[in-house]
Protein backbone atom coordinates (compact mmCIF):
# COMPACT_ATOMS: atom_id res chain seq x y z
CA UNK A 1 0.00 0.00 0.00
CA UNK A 2 2.66 2.40 0.86
CA UNK A 3 4.66 1.85 -2.37
CA UNK A 4 1.19 2.71 -4.21
CA UNK A 5 1.30 5.80 -2.30
CA UNK A 6 4.62 6.91 -2.89
CA UNK A 7 4.29 5.89 -6.98
CA UNK A 8 1.11 8.43 -6.36
CA UNK A 9 2.62 11.14 -4.66
CA UNK A 10 5.33 11.02 -6.98
CA UNK A 11 3.31 11.54 -10.13
CA UNK A 12 1.21 14.18 -8.43
CA UNK A 13 4.58 16.17 -7.42
CA UNK A 14 5.71 16.06 -11.18
CA UNK A 15 2.54 17.21 -12.51
CA UNK A 16 2.57 19.92 -10.26
CA UNK A 17 5.93 21.16 -10.77
CA UNK A 18 4.49 20.98 -14.50
CA UNK A 19 2.24 23.19 -13.81
CA UNK A 20 3.98 25.51 -11.94
CA UNK A 21 6.42 25.78 -14.44
CA UNK A 22 3.61 27.29 -16.60
CA UNK A 23 2.21 29.60 -14.39
CA UNK A 24 5.42 31.06 -13.91
CA UNK A 25 6.17 31.49 -17.97
CA UNK A 26 2.74 33.36 -17.24
CA UNK A 27 3.36 35.91 -14.43
CA UNK A 28 6.96 36.67 -16.16
CA UNK A 29 4.23 37.36 -19.33
CA UNK A 30 2.45 39.29 -17.18
CA UNK A 31 4.61 41.24 -15.60
CA UNK A 32 6.41 42.57 -19.03
CA UNK A 33 3.39 43.97 -20.01
CA UNK A 34 0.48 41.51 -20.66
CA UNK A 35 -3.15 40.80 -18.67
CA UNK A 36 -4.24 37.88 -16.89
CA UNK A 37 -7.47 36.93 -17.82
CA UNK A 38 -9.64 35.77 -14.76
CA UNK A 39 -10.32 31.91 -15.53
CA UNK A 40 -6.30 31.64 -15.30
CA UNK A 41 -6.74 33.00 -11.81
CA UNK A 42 -9.28 30.89 -10.68
CA UNK A 43 -7.02 28.07 -11.86
CA UNK A 44 -3.68 28.82 -10.02
CA UNK A 45 -5.83 29.41 -7.01
CA UNK A 46 -7.39 25.78 -7.56
CA UNK A 47 -4.00 24.70 -8.03
CA UNK A 48 -2.43 26.23 -5.30
CA UNK A 49 -5.58 24.73 -2.89
CA UNK A 50 -4.64 21.18 -4.68
CA UNK A 51 -0.52 21.92 -3.77
CA UNK A 52 -1.29 23.06 -0.01
CA UNK A 53 -3.88 19.46 0.29
CA UNK A 54 -0.94 17.55 -1.36
CA UNK A 55 1.69 18.72 0.80
CA UNK A 56 -0.68 18.44 4.27
CA UNK A 57 -1.38 14.54 2.71
CA UNK A 58 2.09 13.84 2.91
CA UNK A 59 2.94 15.46 5.88
CA UNK A 60 0.50 12.91 7.31
CA UNK A 61 1.43 10.02 5.72
CA UNK A 62 4.89 10.35 7.03
CA UNK A 63 3.78 11.05 10.77
CA UNK A 64 4.61 8.94 12.91
CA UNK A 65 0.66 7.61 13.70
CA UNK A 66 0.40 6.32 9.88
CA UNK A 67 3.86 4.59 10.35
CA UNK A 68 2.57 1.97 12.72
CA UNK A 69 -0.59 1.51 10.82
CA UNK A 70 1.44 1.12 7.70
CA UNK A 71 3.90 -1.50 9.59
CA UNK A 72 0.89 -3.36 10.84
CA UNK A 73 -0.80 -3.91 7.73
CA UNK A 74 3.15 -5.38 6.33
CA UNK A 75 2.41 -7.90 9.33
CA UNK A 76 -0.87 -8.84 8.22
CA UNK A 77 -0.05 -8.56 4.64
CA UNK A 78 3.20 -11.15 4.99
CA UNK A 79 1.20 -13.43 7.65
CA UNK A 80 -1.72 -13.93 4.37
CA UNK A 81 1.14 -14.41 1.99
CA UNK A 82 2.42 -17.14 3.48
CA UNK A 83 -0.94 -18.56 4.04
CA UNK A 84 -1.46 -18.21 0.50
CA UNK A 85 1.68 -19.97 -0.18
CA UNK A 86 1.15 -22.90 1.67
CA UNK A 87 -2.80 -23.35 0.78
CA UNK A 88 -1.44 -23.13 -3.27
CA UNK A 89 1.38 -26.16 -2.58
CA UNK A 90 -1.48 -28.24 -1.11
CA UNK A 91 -4.26 -27.39 -3.94
CA UNK A 92 -1.38 -28.72 -6.47
CA UNK A 93 -0.90 -31.57 -4.09
CA UNK A 94 -4.79 -32.38 -4.83
CA UNK A 95 -4.64 -31.29 -8.46
CA UNK A 96 -2.11 -34.01 -9.07
CA UNK A 97 -3.69 -36.94 -7.13
CA UNK A 98 -7.13 -35.65 -9.20
CA UNK A 99 -4.99 -36.22 -12.77
CA UNK A 100 -3.69 -39.70 -11.30
CA UNK A 101 -7.10 -40.87 -10.45
CA UNK A 102 -8.54 -39.33 -13.71
CA UNK A 103 -5.47 -41.27 -15.70
CA UNK A 104 -6.84 -44.44 -13.69
CA UNK A 105 -10.44 -43.90 -14.52
CA UNK A 106 -9.16 -43.50 -18.22
CA UNK A 107 -7.10 -46.43 -18.47
CA UNK A 108 -9.85 -48.49 -17.12
CA UNK A 109 -12.31 -47.67 -19.20
CA UNK A 110 -10.47 -48.10 -22.21
CA UNK A 111 -9.82 -51.86 -21.14
CA UNK A 112 -13.26 -52.19 -20.39
CA UNK A 113 -14.66 -50.92 -23.91
CA UNK A 114 -11.42 -53.86 -25.38
CA UNK A 115 -12.99 -56.35 -23.63
CA UNK A 116 -16.46 -55.19 -24.98
CA UNK A 117 -14.97 -55.36 -28.40
CA UNK A 118 -13.40 -58.67 -28.17
CA UNK A 119 -17.09 -60.35 -26.77
CA UNK A 120 -19.25 -60.82 -29.26
CA UNK A 121 -23.13 -61.29 -29.28
CA UNK A 122 -24.83 -64.01 -31.55
CA UNK A 123 -26.31 -61.04 -33.39
CA UNK A 124 -22.53 -60.07 -34.35
CA UNK A 125 -21.29 -63.79 -35.70
CA UNK A 126 -23.90 -63.72 -37.72
CA UNK A 127 -23.28 -60.44 -39.29
CA UNK A 128 -19.37 -61.23 -39.25
CA UNK A 129 -20.85 -64.84 -41.17
CA UNK A 130 -22.95 -62.93 -43.74
CA UNK A 131 -20.27 -60.76 -44.23
CA UNK A 132 -17.51 -63.50 -45.14
CA UNK A 133 -20.19 -64.91 -47.02
CA UNK A 134 -20.44 -61.52 -49.01
CA UNK A 135 -16.70 -61.35 -49.58
CA UNK A 136 -16.22 -64.15 -50.47
CA UNK A 137 -18.22 -63.86 -53.40
CA UNK A 138 -16.83 -60.85 -53.96
CA UNK A 139 -13.25 -62.35 -54.26
CA UNK A 140 -14.66 -65.25 -56.44
CA UNK A 141 -16.16 -62.40 -58.72
CA UNK A 142 -12.98 -60.92 -58.66
CA UNK A 143 -10.77 -63.78 -59.52
CA UNK A 144 -13.43 -64.92 -62.76
CA UNK A 145 -12.42 -61.39 -64.03
CA UNK A 146 -8.77 -61.58 -63.41
CA UNK A 147 -8.57 -64.82 -65.39
CA UNK A 148 -10.69 -63.57 -68.09
CA UNK A 149 -8.49 -60.21 -68.18
CA UNK A 150 -5.27 -62.74 -68.12
CA UNK A 151 -6.35 -64.44 -70.95
CA UNK A 152 -7.17 -61.46 -73.11
CA UNK A 153 -3.48 -60.32 -71.97
CA UNK A 154 -2.24 -63.17 -73.05
CA UNK A 155 -4.03 -62.89 -76.67
CA UNK A 156 -2.68 -59.05 -76.79
CA UNK A 157 0.32 -60.30 -76.21
CA UNK A 158 0.81 -63.11 -78.86
CA UNK A 159 -0.57 -60.88 -81.10
CA UNK A 160 2.04 -57.91 -80.12
CA UNK A 161 4.87 -60.16 -80.15
CA UNK A 162 3.77 -61.06 -84.04
CA UNK A 163 3.63 -57.40 -84.90
CA UNK A 164 6.91 -57.10 -83.01
CA UNK A 165 8.39 -59.42 -85.24
CA UNK A 166 7.19 -58.34 -88.69
CA UNK A 167 8.29 -54.65 -87.16
CA UNK A 168 12.19 -56.24 -86.67
CA UNK A 169 11.98 -57.54 -90.11
CA UNK A 170 10.90 -54.13 -91.42
CA UNK A 171 13.62 -52.33 -89.07
CA UNK A 172 16.19 -54.82 -90.61
CA UNK A 173 15.09 -53.97 -94.33
CA UNK A 174 15.10 -50.30 -93.53
CA UNK A 175 18.69 -50.48 -91.78
CA UNK A 176 19.99 -51.91 -94.90
CA UNK A 177 18.26 -49.22 -96.81
CA UNK A 178 19.32 -46.69 -94.28
CA UNK A 179 22.90 -47.84 -94.75
CA UNK A 180 23.02 -47.65 -98.58
CA UNK A 181 21.30 -44.35 -98.27
CA UNK A 182 24.46 -43.43 -95.77
CA UNK A 183 26.86 -44.56 -98.36
CA UNK A 184 25.56 -43.12 -100.96
CA UNK A 185 25.48 -39.49 -99.49
CA UNK A 186 29.17 -40.07 -98.72
CA UNK A 187 29.74 -40.48 -102.30
CA UNK A 188 27.81 -37.67 -103.04
CA UNK A 189 29.73 -35.67 -100.61
CA UNK A 190 33.01 -36.72 -102.21
CA UNK A 191 31.92 -35.56 -105.93
CA UNK A 192 30.40 -32.30 -104.17
CA UNK A 193 33.71 -31.94 -102.78
CA UNK A 194 35.48 -32.21 -106.20
CA UNK A 195 32.70 -30.69 -108.33
CA UNK A 196 34.23 -27.60 -105.59
CA UNK A 197 37.10 -27.83 -106.79
CA UNK A 198 36.11 -28.06 -110.02
CA UNK A 199 34.16 -24.86 -109.70
CA UNK A 200 37.01 -23.17 -108.15
CA UNK A 201 39.80 -23.88 -110.37
CA UNK A 202 37.10 -22.83 -113.33
CA UNK A 203 36.77 -19.67 -111.79
CA UNK A 204 40.47 -18.90 -110.87
CA UNK A 205 41.30 -19.81 -114.73
CA UNK A 206 38.29 -17.26 -115.75
CA UNK A 207 40.47 -14.61 -115.60
CA UNK A 208 42.67 -16.24 -117.74
CA UNK A 209 39.77 -17.41 -120.08
CA UNK A 210 38.33 -14.27 -120.35
CA UNK A 211 41.83 -12.32 -121.34
CA UNK A 212 42.23 -15.49 -123.97
CA UNK A 213 38.76 -14.84 -125.35
CA UNK A 214 39.56 -10.80 -125.37
CA UNK A 215 42.64 -11.48 -127.52
CA UNK A 216 40.84 -14.10 -129.59
CA UNK A 217 38.18 -11.56 -130.17
CA UNK A 218 40.54 -8.84 -131.29
CA UNK A 219 42.44 -11.67 -133.51
CA UNK A 220 39.20 -12.57 -135.31
CA UNK A 221 38.08 -9.22 -136.03
CA UNK A 222 41.72 -8.41 -137.75
CA UNK A 223 41.29 -11.68 -139.34
CA UNK A 224 38.18 -11.36 -140.89
CA UNK A 225 39.01 -7.67 -142.06
CA UNK A 226 42.31 -8.99 -143.67
CA UNK A 227 40.63 -12.07 -145.50
CA UNK A 228 37.64 -9.29 -146.39
CA UNK A 229 40.80 -7.48 -148.11
CA UNK A 230 41.95 -10.54 -149.43
CA UNK A 231 38.08 -11.53 -150.79
CA UNK A 232 38.08 -8.17 -152.54
CA UNK A 233 41.49 -8.28 -154.08
CA UNK A 234 40.89 -12.03 -155.58
CA UNK A 235 37.27 -11.16 -156.52
CA UNK A 236 38.91 -8.33 -158.73
CA UNK A 237 41.78 -11.11 -159.88
CA UNK A 238 39.09 -13.23 -160.75
CA UNK A 239 37.25 -10.62 -162.72
CA UNK A 240 40.29 -9.94 -164.44
CA UNK A 241 41.22 -13.44 -165.10
CA UNK A 242 37.48 -14.04 -166.47
CA UNK A 243 38.00 -11.04 -169.04
CA UNK A 244 41.38 -12.18 -170.40
CA UNK A 245 39.61 -16.15 -170.86
CA UNK A 246 36.89 -14.31 -172.51
CA UNK A 247 39.28 -12.35 -174.94
CA UNK A 248 41.83 -15.53 -175.34
CA UNK A 249 38.65 -17.84 -176.14
CA UNK A 250 37.35 -15.68 -178.72
CA UNK A 251 40.83 -14.72 -179.90
CA UNK A 252 42.53 -17.73 -179.93
CA UNK A 253 39.63 -19.77 -181.87
CA UNK A 254 41.28 -22.70 -184.31
CA UNK A 255 40.80 -25.10 -186.92
CA UNK A 256 40.19 -28.76 -185.66
CA UNK A 257 41.66 -31.38 -188.17
CA UNK A 258 40.24 -34.87 -188.62
CA UNK A 259 43.56 -36.79 -187.88
CA UNK A 260 43.63 -34.99 -184.49
CA UNK A 261 40.05 -36.58 -183.67
CA UNK A 262 40.86 -39.44 -184.68
CA UNK A 263 43.96 -39.84 -182.58
CA UNK A 264 41.70 -38.13 -179.47
CA UNK A 265 39.41 -40.82 -180.33
CA UNK A 266 41.89 -43.57 -179.65
CA UNK A 267 43.62 -41.76 -176.41
CA UNK A 268 39.96 -42.03 -174.72
CA UNK A 269 39.23 -45.49 -175.92
CA UNK A 270 42.53 -46.79 -174.60
CA UNK A 271 41.78 -44.87 -170.73
CA UNK A 272 38.37 -46.33 -171.51
CA UNK A 273 39.98 -49.96 -171.39
CA UNK A 274 42.44 -49.03 -168.39
CA UNK A 275 39.67 -48.05 -166.33
CA UNK A 276 37.58 -51.10 -167.33
CA UNK A 277 40.44 -53.66 -166.01
CA UNK A 278 41.28 -50.73 -163.15
CA UNK A 279 37.10 -51.72 -162.56
CA UNK A 280 37.47 -55.15 -162.73
CA UNK A 281 40.57 -55.33 -160.44
CA UNK A 282 38.43 -53.50 -157.80
CA UNK A 283 35.74 -55.52 -157.96
CA UNK A 284 37.73 -58.16 -157.17
CA UNK A 285 39.20 -56.31 -154.12
CA UNK A 286 35.03 -55.69 -153.24
CA UNK A 287 34.56 -59.14 -153.74
CA UNK A 288 37.79 -60.28 -151.63
CA UNK A 289 37.02 -57.84 -148.42
CA UNK A 290 33.27 -59.14 -148.46
CA UNK A 291 34.70 -62.39 -147.98
CA UNK A 292 37.59 -61.16 -145.52
CA UNK A 293 35.24 -58.52 -143.15
CA UNK A 294 32.07 -60.36 -143.73
CA UNK A 295 30.45 -56.91 -144.38
CA UNK A 296 28.33 -55.76 -147.42
CA UNK A 297 30.99 -52.65 -148.09
CA UNK A 298 27.74 -50.97 -150.53
CA UNK A 299 25.56 -51.05 -148.12
CA UNK A 300 27.22 -50.61 -145.01
CA UNK A 301 30.16 -48.76 -145.86
CA UNK A 302 30.42 -46.63 -142.95
CA UNK A 303 31.35 -49.87 -140.55
CA UNK A 304 33.76 -50.72 -143.33
CA UNK A 305 35.40 -47.64 -143.36
CA UNK A 306 35.71 -47.33 -139.24
CA UNK A 307 37.28 -50.69 -139.69
CA UNK A 308 39.36 -49.95 -142.26
CA UNK A 309 40.80 -46.74 -140.32
CA UNK A 310 40.95 -48.61 -136.95
CA UNK A 311 43.39 -51.12 -139.18
CA UNK A 312 45.32 -48.07 -140.89
CA UNK A 313 45.68 -46.36 -137.58
CA UNK A 314 46.74 -49.99 -136.44
CA UNK A 315 49.68 -50.63 -139.05
CA UNK A 316 50.67 -47.17 -139.24
CA UNK A 317 51.29 -47.42 -135.35
CA UNK A 318 53.14 -50.53 -135.44
CA UNK A 319 54.83 -49.05 -139.70
CA UNK A 320 56.20 -45.98 -136.88
CA UNK A 321 57.29 -48.54 -134.12
CA UNK A 322 59.32 -50.88 -136.86
CA UNK A 323 61.05 -46.93 -137.77
CA UNK A 324 61.79 -46.42 -134.65
CA UNK A 325 63.40 -49.65 -133.80
CA UNK A 326 65.65 -49.30 -136.79
CA UNK A 327 66.51 -46.11 -135.71
CA UNK A 328 67.33 -47.38 -132.22
CA UNK A 329 69.31 -50.38 -133.75
CA UNK A 330 70.91 -47.86 -136.21
CA UNK A 331 72.12 -46.05 -132.94
CA UNK A 332 73.16 -48.69 -130.88
CA UNK A 333 75.22 -49.78 -133.39
CA UNK A 334 76.66 -46.42 -134.30
CA UNK A 335 77.26 -46.60 -130.40
CA UNK A 336 78.86 -49.79 -130.24
CA UNK A 337 81.28 -49.45 -133.28
CA UNK A 338 82.42 -46.03 -131.04
CA UNK A 339 82.65 -47.84 -127.96
CA UNK A 340 84.77 -50.45 -130.09
CA UNK A 341 86.78 -47.86 -131.18
CA UNK A 342 87.20 -46.61 -127.46
CA UNK A 343 88.05 -49.95 -126.19
CA UNK A 344 90.62 -50.60 -128.86
CA UNK A 345 92.42 -47.23 -127.26
CA UNK A 346 92.07 -48.28 -124.35
CA UNK A 347 93.65 -51.38 -124.79
CA UNK A 348 96.40 -49.55 -126.34
CA UNK A 349 97.32 -47.18 -123.99
CA UNK A 350 96.70 -49.66 -120.38
CA UNK A 351 99.19 -51.61 -122.53
CA UNK A 352 101.57 -49.10 -122.64
CA UNK A 353 100.40 -47.81 -119.06
CA UNK A 354 101.13 -51.70 -118.17
CA UNK A 355 104.72 -51.40 -119.58
CA UNK A 356 105.36 -47.69 -117.67
CA UNK A 357 104.34 -49.14 -114.51
CA UNK A 358 106.52 -52.11 -114.52
CA UNK A 359 109.12 -49.76 -115.55
CA UNK A 360 107.93 -47.38 -112.69
CA UNK A 361 107.73 -50.61 -110.12
CA UNK A 362 111.31 -51.69 -111.14
CA UNK A 363 112.36 -48.19 -109.97
CA UNK A 364 110.30 -47.88 -107.28
CA UNK A 365 111.33 -51.76 -105.70
CA UNK A 366 115.00 -50.42 -106.50
CA UNK A 367 114.15 -46.94 -103.85
CA UNK A 368 112.04 -49.08 -101.78
CA UNK A 369 114.78 -51.31 -100.87
CA UNK A 370 117.29 -48.64 -100.44
CA UNK A 371 114.99 -46.87 -98.50
CA UNK A 372 114.00 -49.30 -96.29
CA UNK A 373 117.71 -50.04 -95.56
CA UNK A 374 117.87 -46.26 -94.93
CA UNK A 375 115.00 -46.57 -92.54
CA UNK A 376 116.79 -50.07 -90.59
CA UNK A 377 119.72 -47.72 -90.28
CA UNK A 378 118.15 -44.39 -88.50
CA UNK A 379 115.01 -46.42 -86.71
CA UNK A 380 114.19 -49.48 -85.62
CA UNK A 381 110.24 -50.84 -84.88
CA UNK A 382 110.96 -53.20 -82.22
CA UNK A 383 108.94 -50.98 -80.21
CA UNK A 384 105.82 -51.52 -82.17
CA UNK A 385 106.67 -55.28 -82.80
CA UNK A 386 106.78 -55.33 -78.85
CA UNK A 387 103.72 -53.88 -78.71
CA UNK A 388 101.64 -56.36 -81.43
CA UNK A 389 103.75 -59.54 -80.18
CA UNK A 390 104.84 -62.46 -82.24
CA UNK A 391 102.15 -61.74 -85.00
CA UNK A 392 103.54 -58.69 -87.40
CA UNK A 393 100.30 -59.01 -89.89
CA UNK A 394 97.56 -57.29 -89.83
CA UNK A 395 94.17 -58.67 -88.28
CA UNK A 396 90.82 -58.12 -86.84
CA UNK A 397 92.34 -56.93 -83.60
CA UNK A 398 95.40 -54.77 -84.53
CA UNK A 399 94.06 -53.12 -87.58
CA UNK A 400 92.66 -50.20 -85.74
CA UNK A 401 96.17 -49.38 -84.59
CA UNK A 402 97.14 -49.83 -87.80
CA UNK A 403 94.81 -47.26 -88.70
CA UNK A 404 95.48 -44.82 -86.28
CA UNK A 405 99.13 -44.84 -87.62
CA UNK A 406 98.61 -44.17 -90.64
CA UNK A 407 96.27 -41.18 -90.02
CA UNK A 408 98.92 -39.93 -87.78
CA UNK A 409 101.10 -40.47 -90.56
CA UNK A 410 98.92 -38.71 -93.56
CA UNK A 411 98.14 -35.74 -90.83
CA UNK A 412 101.51 -35.07 -89.95
CA UNK A 413 102.57 -35.12 -94.55
CA UNK A 414 99.09 -32.60 -94.94
CA UNK A 415 100.61 -30.54 -92.19
CA UNK A 416 103.63 -30.78 -93.89
CA UNK A 417 102.91 -30.05 -97.30
CA UNK A 418 100.82 -27.03 -96.48
CA UNK A 419 104.01 -25.30 -93.92
CA UNK A 420 105.69 -25.57 -96.71
CA UNK A 421 103.30 -24.38 -99.32
CA UNK A 422 102.54 -21.50 -96.95
CA UNK A 423 106.52 -20.13 -96.25
CA UNK A 424 107.13 -20.89 -100.27
CA UNK A 425 109.06 -17.93 -101.40
CA UNK A 426 107.33 -15.94 -104.12
CA UNK A 427 109.94 -16.62 -107.32
CA UNK A 428 109.76 -14.56 -110.79
CA UNK A 429 108.94 -17.61 -112.42
CA UNK A 430 105.41 -19.46 -112.81
CA UNK A 431 104.35 -20.97 -109.34
CA UNK A 432 103.55 -24.50 -109.11
CA UNK A 433 99.76 -25.75 -108.60
CA UNK A 434 99.28 -25.57 -104.66
CA UNK A 435 97.92 -29.19 -103.66
CA UNK A 436 95.88 -28.35 -100.43
CA UNK A 437 93.97 -24.90 -101.87
CA UNK A 438 93.00 -21.96 -99.19
CA UNK A 439 89.41 -21.47 -100.30
CA UNK A 440 88.52 -25.14 -99.78
CA UNK A 441 85.89 -24.31 -96.79
CA UNK A 442 83.47 -27.21 -95.87
CA UNK A 443 79.82 -26.41 -96.70
CA UNK A 444 77.27 -24.90 -94.44
CA UNK A 445 74.88 -27.74 -93.35
CA UNK A 446 71.03 -26.34 -93.59
CA UNK A 447 68.87 -27.38 -91.05
CA UNK A 448 65.75 -29.72 -92.44
CA UNK A 449 63.38 -26.91 -90.74
CA UNK A 450 65.05 -24.57 -93.51
CA UNK A 451 64.52 -26.86 -96.19
CA UNK A 452 61.17 -27.57 -95.97
CA UNK A 453 58.24 -26.00 -94.40
CA UNK A 454 57.08 -28.63 -92.10
CA UNK A 455 53.80 -26.54 -91.19
CA UNK A 456 50.84 -28.02 -92.81
CA UNK A 457 48.03 -26.18 -94.52
CA UNK A 458 45.00 -26.15 -92.32
CA UNK A 459 43.08 -25.75 -95.15
CA UNK A 460 43.78 -29.20 -96.84
CA UNK A 461 43.81 -30.83 -93.37
CA UNK A 462 40.46 -30.14 -93.32
CA UNK A 463 39.47 -31.06 -96.68
CA UNK A 464 41.06 -34.38 -95.53
CA UNK A 465 38.93 -34.79 -92.65
CA UNK A 466 36.13 -34.22 -94.43
CA UNK A 467 36.60 -36.81 -97.19
CA UNK A 468 36.72 -38.55 -94.16
CA UNK A 469 33.08 -38.01 -92.99
CA UNK A 470 31.07 -41.10 -91.67
CA UNK A 471 27.41 -40.53 -90.48
CA UNK A 472 27.90 -42.26 -86.91
CA UNK A 473 28.46 -40.39 -83.21
CA UNK A 474 32.13 -39.28 -83.19
CA UNK A 475 34.20 -38.05 -81.02
CA UNK A 476 37.19 -35.67 -80.15
CA UNK A 477 40.65 -36.66 -80.34
CA UNK A 478 43.43 -35.70 -77.15
CA UNK A 479 45.91 -33.59 -78.84
CA UNK A 480 48.45 -36.70 -78.84
CA UNK A 481 46.07 -38.65 -80.59
CA UNK A 482 45.73 -36.43 -83.18
CA UNK A 483 49.36 -35.90 -83.54
CA UNK A 484 50.00 -39.30 -84.15
CA UNK A 485 47.19 -39.57 -87.13
CA UNK A 486 48.54 -36.45 -88.63
CA UNK A 487 51.80 -38.42 -88.87
CA UNK A 488 50.00 -41.09 -89.98
CA UNK A 489 48.92 -39.35 -92.91
CA UNK A 490 52.07 -37.40 -93.67
CA UNK A 491 53.93 -41.09 -94.13
CA UNK A 492 51.42 -41.91 -97.25
CA UNK A 493 52.35 -40.79 -100.38
CA UNK A 494 50.22 -37.92 -100.91
CA UNK A 495 51.26 -36.63 -97.60
CA UNK A 496 53.00 -34.62 -98.69
CA UNK A 497 51.58 -32.89 -100.89
CA UNK A 498 49.70 -30.49 -97.77
CA UNK A 499 53.07 -29.07 -96.79
CA UNK A 500 52.95 -25.66 -98.31
CA UNK A 501 51.45 -21.99 -97.22
CA UNK A 502 48.40 -21.17 -96.93
CA UNK A 503 48.85 -18.51 -100.10
CA UNK A 504 49.92 -21.45 -101.88
CA UNK A 505 47.07 -23.56 -101.71
CA UNK A 506 44.52 -24.10 -104.22
CA UNK A 507 41.68 -24.41 -102.33
CA UNK A 508 39.00 -21.52 -102.50
CA UNK A 509 38.84 -20.60 -98.69
CA UNK A 510 42.98 -19.90 -99.33
CA UNK A 511 41.84 -17.21 -102.22
CA UNK A 512 39.48 -15.40 -99.79
CA UNK A 513 42.12 -15.29 -97.06
CA UNK A 514 44.53 -13.44 -99.42
CA UNK A 515 41.76 -10.70 -100.43
CA UNK A 516 41.05 -10.51 -96.19
CA UNK A 517 44.65 -9.76 -95.97
CA UNK A 518 44.94 -7.19 -98.93
CA UNK A 519 41.68 -5.23 -97.95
Amino acid sequence: MTVQLDTRLEEELSWATRQSKVLDDKVRYLRTGGKVPTQEERLIECLTKEYNNVLTDLCTANGATSRKNDDKLFCVLTELMTENEELTQRIKIKKNEFALICDDIFKINKKVLVVRAKTLTDVQHMERVLRGQQNLRCLEYKLDIANKTYGSVITENNSIRQEIEHLLIERTSFNKLWFGYISNLQQGKLILMDMVEQATLAYNSRDECIIALTSLRNRATSDLRNNIEEMDSMQKQLDEQKLIEEFLAVKNQKRFLIGLEQKKMKKRRLANAEMLVKLLIYKKTLAEIKIFTQLDVEQDYKSFIDRYYAFEKRNMSLFLYINDLHKDIEDLLTMTLAHKINIDAQRELNKQQAKKQANTLKSLKIELASGKAEVRVFASSTTLHDFLGNNISINDYNVLLFYQILEDQVDNLILNVYLKQTKQVKTAKKQQERLIKDNLVPSKIHKVIDVVRISPCPLCVDKVMVKNVIDTVQFVNSKPKAEELLNKQLKLPEGLNTLHNVSACHLPKSRAIIQRRFY
